[in-house]
């Protein structure tokens, strides 16, 4: 019985995502759907095909910005082989009913090398919010100089906050992290159990804090991050160019942040609805057709799902080949 509830709880839940991916859908479904299918047909298959090579490029730089961090706590593994845990956190993250299914993959997959999960996981939150962080100045930066702040000043606005809140919360974890985390397992009185959760998370935050302190790792760590998140906007742009949405490529520095936090709330399934509204919503804005922007979203979402097969994979062959 006790385990019965959990279970009907996060059935419930998937349950209550999906009538949301559902409603979201028909919310921004066309009117005509034949035209979304005429769209998809005269998209250029050659810049489908550099979209994709875009995908695939970045899967190589995340794996370098992930082995820079680890290489900074003493963990050394090949670029392939992290590349390989992407592939697989891919194909969690789209058969997963979470945006960071993926994350626990990949910190569960490293954490050997890295003498424990604490650590690990330590490295791919300050992995995750530099990258976020690159997105949100890439973002207010262009869409300031692009002059796109006149049509979307709330938006624009709103990530010029987020990449200061964000920098400031590095900062203060650098200079706090240390004596938050001495004082942590203390603090926590009661059984071992609770102590042993303290010491973990007493040594996440250590490596959070060491990391962030580092500012020659940081500024390596954003120039790859910002030259990551570089190719994610183009990997969107070019899907745009190929079915001749009529925007500049500098929009989607707008749209895509806007994009991935709301990828991140868990509202939908694998963002699934969540993304086609903000595509129809973001591009309409600027007088793109429904049909054009909910194509967009479509061809991204089909990247993304043939990425995740790869990384499954991935993962069969790694199965196998750790039994062989």
């Amino acid at each position: 019985m006790s385990d019965e509830a959990p279970r009907r709880s996060r059935l419930g839940k998937v349950a209550v995502r999906m009538v949301v991916s559902a409603l979201l859908l028909v919310w921004v479904w066309p009117e005509e759907p034949l035209a979304l299918g005429r769209a998809l047909r005269e998209a250029s298959p050659g810049w489908l095909a550099a979209a994709f090579a875009l995908h695939g490029a970045g899967v190589w730089l995340s794996a370098v910005r992930w082995r820079m961090l680890l290489e900074a706590t003493g963990t050394r593994i090949g670029v392939g082989r992290l590349a390989g845990s992407y592939l697989i956190g891919f194909f969690f993250n789209t058969w997963l009913p979470s945006g960071f299914g993926g994350d626990v993959v990949r910190a569960w997959d490293t954490r050997r090398e890295a003498e424990g999960a604490a650590r690990s996981v330590a490295v791919i939150a300050i992995e995750r919010g530099t990258g976020i962080l690159a997105l949100l100045i890439l973002g207010a930066v262009v869409g300031v100089m692009a002059g796109w702040q006149r049509q979307l000043p709330g938006v624009v606005g709103m990530l010029w906050v987020a990449s200061l809140a964000g920098a400031l919360g590095i900062s203060v974890l650098a200079r706090f992290g240390p004596a938050v985390a001495a004082r942590l397992e203390s603090a926590i009185p009661g059984l071992w159990r609770w102590r042993r959760a303290a010491g973990a998370a007493r040594k996440l935050l250590v490596t959070c804090a060491a990391l962030s302190a580092d500012r020659r790792l940081i500024v390596r760590v954003m120039a790859v991050g910002l030259v990551l998140q570089l190719n994610v906007v183009l990997h969107y742009a070019w899907i745009g160019r190929a079915l001749s949405v009529p925007v500049p490529s500098t929009y989607f520095f707008v749209v895509v942040p806007v994009l991935v936090a709301v990828l991140m709330l868990p509202i939908s399934i694998n963002g699934i609805g969540a993304r086609e509204l903000v595509f129809v919503r973001l591009l309409g804005v600027v007088g793109v057709p429904e049909p054009q922007a909910l194509a967009v979203s479509v061809c991204a979402f089909a990247m993304a799902l043939a990425f995740s097969l790869i990384g499954g994979l991935v993962y069969v062959l790694r199965g196998a080949a750790s039994r062989a």
